[in-house]
């Protein structure tokens, strides 16, 4: 099996999380060994790197080797097959000076003055536990487990067969329980360990009523489709 790849990101970042994200669901979608740490967690702790300096470039380990900038994109690219050849294609001698030179002259100086004025903007903490799956503390752990471990639970237990209203507010994130096997339905309380599922992630762009799945079977996870209503 491959060595896991560590991968610590700014997901306060609305650029920086979509192609994370993006990442996260190819690499867990075809069990890719990827860890996703956000930056702004204590996750960040275990990396012994400190805000500024993670904020300011991507950070990639892999096989115990710390990869920083372009590095580490092209590093994190080599493990997906879809993105292999842009791997392959940035590593040339002449792309890569132009490549490294636009993302650490330009890109990532740009995204870290507005991650700056975000801070300013809106002061914080450490990220609260209270949207994050409990059991990872502030960790996306988004690669799956062995196929044993996932044949334990082949399909999610349907939590019950109709949709749960929730009111949520603009701009915060939620964990939407895809196993089952929550108390505190429809999110995530860490049940999910061992089984071979994942929460996922919805973050609200308004504050309004979402009718969140509850079958655990929709098609448009985590809102209900109406699946709940053709289950036996």
């Amino acid at each position: 099996m491959p060595p896991e790849t560590r991968v610590l990101y700014n997901a306060d970042c609305p650029i920086c999380d979509a192609e994370i994200c993006h990442y996260a669901r190819y690499t867990g979608a075809r069990d890719i060994p990827v860890r996703y740490d956000d930056l702004n967690t204590d996750a960040r702790l275990e990396w012994g790197i400190d805000p500024e300096t993670a904020a300011r470039r991507l950070h990639v380990l892999h096989g115990n080797e710390l990869h920083v900038g372009l590095d580490a994109f092209r590093i994190l690219w080599w493990q997906m097959p879809r993105y292999r050849p842009l791997a392959w294609l940035t590593g040339l001698p002449g792309v890569y000076h132009v490549a490294s030179a636009t993302y650490d002259k330009l890109l990532a100086p740009w995204l870290f003055h507005r991650h700056l004025k975000r801070k300013q903007k809106h002061p914080a903490g450490p990220r609260q536990t209270t949207d994050q799956p409990p059991l990872a503390p502030l960790t996306l752990i988004l690669s799956h487990p062995t196929k044993k471990e996932t044949s334990m639970h082949d399909a999610p237990i349907i939590a019950q067969k109709s949709p749960i209203p929730v009111e949520v507010e603009a701009g915060k994130s939620y964990f939407w329980c895809a196993c089952g096997q929550s108390s505190k339905q429809p999110f995530c309380d860490g049940s999910h360990k061992d089984t071979g599922f994942t929460p996922v992630k919805y973050t609200a762009e308004d504050s309004k009523k979402v009718f969140f799945c509850g079958c655990k079977h929709s098609a448009n996870q985590p809102t209900c489709d109406g699946t709940h209503s053709k289950l036996g």
